[in-house]
């Protein structure tokens, strides 16, 4: 009855040995990955952050070339936007218009990457969009 006692123990020493020596080795492989992952960053962002924009306005901003073009995308006050995204070796030029929709509001433009390793970024900038502007008077027929 002892030696059965002392084999359970043993195995459930070993088991819990096990379960937490591969545990450690798998967490490890996990933040070397992430280390070797670089992380896009948005960069000649247009309109500058926190300027005030009339609505409709154009936006556009590039990413580095290790950005997969395929996974970008761009929410607008939690909007899903319509973008064009142009890819050559150098960088990545992600191009867009706020909505009509938006005035006389804060709007923030949400930016989520994915590198090609994987790892994925969200950054953004804030915008004052101002009201639309009101339509020229007629002017007289002479």
């Amino acid at each position: 009855m002892i030696i059965k006692h002392k084999f359970i123990i043993h195995l459930i020493a070993y088991t819990l040995c096990i379960v937490f020596f591969s545990h450690g080795a798998i967490a490890a492989d996990d933040d070397s990955e992430k280390k070797d992952c670089k992380l896009p960053r948005l960069r000649s962002i247009k309109p500058e952050p926190r300027s005030e924009v009339p609505p409709e306005s154009d936006f556009s901003f590039t990413l580095p070339p290790w950005t997969d073009p395929k996974k970008v995308t761009v929410t607008i006050k939690k909007l899903p936007t319509d973008i064009t995204v142009e890819a050559n070796k150098s960088f990545i030029l992600v191009k867009g218009k706020l909505p009509a929709s938006l005035e006389n509001t804060f709007a923030r433009i949400s930016v989520r990457a994915v590198a090609e390793l994987g790892c994925e970024m969200k950054e953004g900038w804030l915008l004052k969009i101002s009201g639309k502007t009101a339509p020229a008077p007629e002017q007289p027929e002479p």
